[in-house]
């Protein structure tokens, strides 16, 4: 390759090839949240901002806004270890149910968010309301105490005029 026709020896390639993957753990970890393992905040937007020319185009695009209901007073009650495993239990319905054909991310806070690529409204919202039910009817064992969370779900889908910014701003209203 490349490395070798400049008669670099092996132990140069091998901490090239080292510090190449050690940058790419870093963005890796830079685009995950450590409480659930999903995406970021910044994984969003990138993810986001990618698929904007996409449905630009005219490809379907739609996006989940999911957020936990009365959180804070759940906090208050529980606490906030109780808080948090409710967020890995949900961040956890939402990885295995979307993973084949959305991207899930933590939004920020209590609020959650899956991009549904060659998505129309109509099978998004599909999508939501299987979502809903699964969370709402989900047990949260914290405690020797069985937890119950709803979940308010807005659904929009892109338009081609439709920045990335408008289209949060549309599933964030619904």
């Amino acid at each position: 390759g490349l490395v070798s026709s400049f008669g670099l020896s092996q132990a140069v390639k091998a901490e090239i090839r080292s510090q190449s993957q050690l940058i790419l753990d870093y963005i890796d970890e830079a685009r995950t949240d450590a409480l659930t393992g999903l995406g970021n905040r910044r994984a969003f937007d990138v993810e986001l901002v990618a698929h904007e020319t996409r449905w630009r185009d005219g490809e379907s695009f739609s996006l989940l806004l999911i957020d936990v209901d009365h959180f804070k007073s759940f906090n208050d009650v529980y606490g906030h270890q109780a808080g948090d495993e409710m967020l890995r239990a949900v961040a956890d319905v939402l990885k295995r149910r979307t993973d084949e054909f959305g991207f899930a991310t933590r939004y920020g806070g209590e609020e959650f968010a899956v991009m549904l690529p060659e998505m129309c409204l109509k099978e998004a919202a599909s999508v939501a309301e299987v979502l809903r039910k699964m969370l709402d009817g989900h047990e949260y064992p914290f405690r020797g105490d069985e937890l119950h969370v709803t979940v308010s779900i807005g659904v929009a889908e892109a338009v081609a005029s439709d920045t990335a910014k408008d289209l949060v701003v549309h599933a964030d209203e619904c």
